[in-house]
């Protein structure tokens, strides 16, 4: 008969490795929070903070990426919209011309003036 704290410890040790496994990482070995908090006691909410700040760092350096990234593709619409507006403005200019042109030839066939508006 196999004896009953055998088996309970021959169950619990791969069970507990299994649990430390699948946990989720801790701080880098080799940061501050790592070894602040390997020191124990009241120096883990130390570790903690620190390790919250370095979060907030990462979080912090991709959102100013993100908004550099955002900046750069609004300077693009800007100038593209630059462009829009000069190439309108021209063919603006461009048909009053011909507008105009064509009045003028209309009065010179007819000797009446044209019935144009704007």
């Amino acid at each position: 008969m196999a004896h009953p704290i055998r088996t309970a410890v021959f169950v619990a040790l791969p069970a507990a490795g299994l649990l430390a496994a699948c946990a989720p990482p801790g701080p880098d070995r080799d940061s501050f929070a790592a070894r602040v908090a390997a020191e124990g006691g009241d120096y883990t909410a130390i570790a903690e903070r620190w390790q919250e700040g370095q979060t907030s760092i990462r979080r912090g350096e991709d959102l100013v990426e993100d908004g550099e990234d955002a900046i750069d593709e609004g300077e693009e619409l800007v100038e593209d919209g630059e462009r829009m507006v000069r190439r309108g403005e021209t063919l603006i200019r461009e048909g009053r011309r011909e507008k105009a042109a064509a009045e003028e030839a209309y009065r010179t066939r007819t000797g009446r003036p044209s019935s144009s508006v704007n």
